[in-house]
């Protein structure tokens, strides 16, 4: 855990506790997007970031006073989550914290063992309260819990596995982007397209996300697959992201026999910067809690 500064954390200091599960994909961004609402206020912001190797890179990113790296695996947050729980407790004692903001539920879950601050929780999917245990844990805390959905969609889904609470105690407040700021760090579509490693010549087809069902490449694929004879010669189809459905996904590649034409490029830090080496942009998701990568491409 990275070491707090005593000359930053003054007792006269009002601190707003952000609390992210990590910084990979649209997080970051979404951590920079809740610090900067505290800008010109008399409030400073730390971020904490439970998953992920401290960055100096990500630190700037952030916007944040104060950025720590707790530095746990996925592996290490699973269960109880005690150590995890134990760390958090140390960070609000060391500042006079008013409230968290933390985003996705394991932060949620750390944050409200781990403290006695309000806590409004972020989510950025569905059914996370679908389990009965979830429930219960929402319910016994939500004297102190506030939630809020990235879209009406993820908002109502939450409404409807936690009926104990108010309308207003679940919100919608919805992911935006500093357009200009994403303009400003794209990279030219010839730098993009050497960084990825893919041909400067080729049609590209870009799809970024999680190699997950939701996100459903499968189809794409397929669609790919059968529409390539038409295509220009030489096109691809990039996929920027991993999960757990790589094997079987590329599987399906072999399958139809599109080896050639099929790039998957795997988790590519800060990915946005290089949408301009696509073409074309295909988000074929089944469902979206509020698919932000849209807005960025």
């Amino acid at each position: 855990m990275t070491a707090l500064s005593p000359e930053q954390a003054t007792a006269e200091s009002q601190w707003v506790l952000q609390f992210s599960h990590g910084y990979d994909g649209p997080f970051l961004d979404c951590a920079r997007q809740y610090a900067v609402l505290f800008k010109d206020t008399p409030y400073k912001v730390c971020t904490v970031y439970l998953t992920g190797k401290p960055s100096a890179e990500v630190a700037q990113g952030s916007a944040s006073d104060e950025v720590i790296f707790l530095d746990y695996s996925s592996k290490q947050v699973r269960g109880l989550k005690l150590a995890a729980i134990k760390d958090f407790k140390k960070i609000v004692a060391s500042r006079n914290f008013t409230l968290c903001i933390a985003h996705r539920f394991k932060p949620i879950y750390i944050a409200l063992w781990g403290s006695k601050l309000p806590v409004i929780g972020v989510h950025h999917a569905f059914g996370d309260y679908n389990r009965r245990s979830r429930q219960l844990l929402a319910n016994h805390f939500r004297q102190r819990l506030r939630l809020l959905g990235v879209s009406n969609a993820v908002r109502d889904d939450m409404r409807v596995s936690l009926p104990k609470f108010t309308a207003d105690h679940i919100q919608t407040l919805y992911n935006r982007i500093d357009v200009e700021a994403v303009r400003a760090e794209q990279v030219s579509r010839e730098a993009a397209r050497q960084f990825l490693d893919v041909p400067q010549g080729a049609w590209i087809v870009g799809n970024v996300g999680r190699l997950h069902p939701d996100k459903d490449q499968a189809t794409l694929i397929k669609g790919f697959a059968k529409a390539l004879p038409e295509l220009p010669a030489g096109s691809l189809l990039v996929i920027m992201g991993s999960g757990r459905l790589e094997r079987p996904l590329k599987q399906l590649v072999t399958d139809l026999a599109v080896e050639e034409s099929v790039r998957f490029l795997g988790q590519v830090p800060n990915g946005r910067r290089y949408f301009k080496a696509f073409d074309l942009f295909a988000l074929t998701s089944d469902h979206e809690p509020f698919g932000m990568v849209l807005l960025e491409a």
